[in-house]
């Protein structure tokens, strides 16, 4: 199939003699050509596309080289780099395996234009501190600084971080079951003990996130992951855009599931975290009817002007109880000030009665040396430009939010008596 050849100067060579392909890292060699082999190289032979199903046989190996230099900085030290898992938001995710311990981790490779290296690990030295603040790199180290502050089962957990110019490795959570996006698709729509049990997960991480003064700003079912265990246990991901709740003023996340504050936005109008409650509507909307509860206007000026009118004949076409319809409707709001917040969703009768069908796995994952953890929520920024009279309207938005929701139970729970 091909030879693989020491030629007693350092380098092991691989020549490809096959006739159905010989693949290092997912690029076919091609047939009588030759090519050197790296430390942590996969070889395949025959097929690269790994097809569990399929009656042929595969043959796969990851070449390591004696002769590599003491452990440094690189990623390839640590880890072997396999299979391309997907695509997130701001790179690409491939799995990946801790030479020293055997776990399984997913890195995400983000390619940077700042040559500057992101939180380090004992023992491995920092590159000099470069002044230059480019947008993409502010992007990276946030999405850092944001993971190592949260610690919670329904979470995507980072590990460490490598810089290698141009590329930024974040070391994360492996997640087995792939996303909420392709379950869904793959049932056309979830019934409503799934969308429960799903939706019960994502809101009590949002809670917690939000008690740390954290908005996500591009919830979407591409970034909640999914566990292979039966019921799945969810892990929120990509907090790329994420930001400390202090007087949020950028116009970001996916046009589809953001809130209409957002999309309206003005320059200088700040939002709070109710726009990750429109977030969760939509992604809730989704798993009950298998589409969105809106249709997108192709005519308007740029994606972030959807049309965002709720359909709400779609729910009438699948059966569901009147709590799920009302912690829906409780969620898709437009006004802000009308929409239930995390921490006010978790006590609506649809998920208060919830018994919870799985019990939630423990969270195996160690916590590395550099991973802060907050054994206390955080006290939540304030904006120092908010007046008496925004903190004023908002305890009335509170005020009015609490007893609405104290309305809503009271009358849900008749309603499922």
């Amino acid at each position: 199939h091909c030879l693989i050849a020491w030629d007693h100067r350092g380098q092991v060579k691989v020549t490809d003699l096959s006739t159905n392909g010989t693949w290092i890292n997912g690029f076919k060699i091609g047939q009588d050509r030759t090519e050197v082999l790296q430390d942590g190289d996969t070889i395949v032979f025959g097929q690269y596309q790994d097809h569990p199903n399929s009656s042929l046989d595969d043959y796969r190996y990851i070449y390591r080289h004696k002769a590599t230099a003491p452990l440094g900085t690189d990623l390839n030290t640590y880890y072997d780099v396999g299979d391309h898992l997907g695509q997130g938001n701001f790179g690409t995710v491939f799995k990946a395996v801790d030479r020293q311990t055997g776990k399984v981790f997913a890195i995400k490779a983000i390619r940077s234009k700042v040559a500057r290296w992101v939180p380090s690990t004992p023992g491995r030295s920092p590159a000099a501190d470069d002044d230059e603040e480019e947008k993409y790199m502010a992007q990276f180290t946030q999405e850092i600084s944001v993971l190592e502050k949260l610690h919670h089962v329904n979470i995507c957990r980072i590990r460490e971080a490598f810089f290698k110019d141009p590329i930024v490795n974040l070391v994360l959570e492996y997640v087995d079951g792939g996303n909420l996006l392709d379950f869904i698709d793959k049932y056309n729509g979830l019934d409503e003990d799934m969308a429960r049990h799903i939706t019960h997960q994502i809101v009590v991480a949002l809670a917690y996130v939000h008690d740390r003064g954290i908005i996500h700003r591009d919830l979407k079912p591409e970034n909640i992951l999914l566990t292979s265990d039966s019921p799945p246990v969810v892990k929120i991901a990509d907090f790329g855009l994420a930001k400390a709740d202090c007087n949020p003023q950028t116009k970001c996340g996916t046009p589809w599931y953001l809130a209409p504050e957002i999309a309206k936005q003005q320059k200088h109008e700040a939002y709070t975290n109710l726009v990750d409650s429109w977030s969760v509507g939509v992604t809730v909307f989704a798993m009950l009817t298998g589409q969105l509860p809106f249709i997108h206007d192709s005519t308007c000026d740029g994606d972030f002007n959807v049309n965002r009118t709720v359909q709400w004949a779609i729910l009438n076409d699948v059966s569901l109880s009147k709590a799920a319809r009302h912690f829906v409707e409780g969620l898709l709001q437009p006004h802000p000030g009308d929409r239930m917040s995390m921490s006010y969703a978790i006590q609506h009768p649809w998920l208060a009665a919830y018994g919870g069908a799985i019990v939630h796995r423990p969270d195996t994952m160690k916590t590395h040396k550099n991973t802060t953890i907050l054994d206390e929520p955080a006290e939540e920024p304030k904006s120092p430009n908010s007046s008496k009279r925004g903190r004023t309207n908002q305890r009335d938005r509170n005020v009015r939010q609490r007893d609405g929701l104290e309305e809503c139970i009271k009358r849900m729970s008749i309603i499922m008596e």
